[in-house]
């Protein structure tokens, strides 16, 4: 909105997200940039509305708030060829952005840091992490906060001795330093002692024809310790075509050994993140009086 403003171009805002009256804007005020969030990216990739509107002035599609799949960002583009897709990355603690794309960013990467930020990928033994190595990203930075108001543990907890912050997402970047969202480390599925991204079994969902959405959690196993479960919205795809589609791709402890569930609607925040925490409570209360009536 700020860069819109300092331009002296046109904003269109929108009270609330609807598809059709987004495409209609596009067409009738000759649109060239819109952003979005996954949960809407997704939509514009699988709506056959796209093709009732002229939207040929559309140039960018900016989307936030969550990771955008390249599954998902190849389903949009294959939509709407013409356009260039590009993502962010930011958070409230650095004061709204800290990684910005630019016209050479790789499809699925958030591009580099901003001027004046600084960033390191530490390992989850200490190490600091090379090009292509997974990590917590830890940022430093002019528009980094400098605590949590009134709660001094959190913010010793958050910091280094360097003045870097800990972010809580786990990242890498490549040898030109294009920053690239892998998950949020509080979400990442151990099994048997392994690291599983739920993002990167989501990602081999979203090329599955059939699939519209999908979210995948970990619940707890006695023999692994913990399993990826995958909720699925489809009509058309089995629980086995879904199981054998992930187990050719991926290794053999990413597999979806807690099964597949089939929902209508998978939960996300009114910025399209992931809502994982309130599907784990609903598989957890509905296992709760199974367990009581087996005591």
């Amino acid at each position: 909105m700020l860069v819109a403003l300092y331009h002296g171009t046109t904003q269109i805002i929108m009270d609330k997200f609807d598809l059709k009256t987004l495409l209609r804007h596009i067409q009738d005020y000759k649109l060239t940039t819109v952003a979005v969030v996954p949960a809407m990216a997704l939509m514009m990739a699988d709506s056959p509305l796209l093709d009732d509107y002229d939207l040929s002035s559309l140039r960018i599609i900016a989307c936030g708030a969550a990771p955008l799949g390249t599954a998902i960002v190849n389903r949009i583009l294959k939509r709407l060829p013409d356009v260039i897709l590009r993502q962010g990355y930011g958070m409230t603690e650095v004061s709204v952005a800290s990684h910005m794309a630019t016209l050479d960013t790789p499809e699925g990467s958030v591009g580099k840091l901003m001027p004046g930020t600084k960033m390191k990928v530490v390992a989850e033994n200490g190490r600091l992490c090379g090009p292509y190595e997974s990590g917590e990203m830890w940022i430093s930075g002019p528009q980094v906060m400098k605590g949590y108001w009134k709660r001094p543990e959190q913010t010793k907890e958050t910091y280094d001795s360097d003045g870097f912050m800990r972010t809580g997402d786990i990242v890498y970047y490549d040898k030109d330093g294009f920053v690239f969202i892998c998950d949020r480390q509080k979400e990442l599925i151990k099994v048997n002692g392994k690291q599983v991204s739920p993002s990167e079994i989501e990602a081999v969902l979203h090329t599955l024809p059939g699939i519209t959405d999908c979210c995948v959690i970990g619940l707890p196993d006695e023999k692994y310790g913990e399993v990826p479960v995958a909720y699925v919205v489809s009509k058309t795809v089995t629980e086995e075509q879904i199981s054998a589609f992930v187990a050719e791709r991926l290794a053999s402890y990413k597999r979806l050994r807690g099964g597949v569930k089939f929902v209508d609607q998978i939960p996300r925040t009114p910025t399209g993140k992931l809502l994982r925490r309130q599907l784990k409570d609903q598989h957890m209360k509905a296992m709760k009086p199974r367990y009581q009536s087996q005591l």
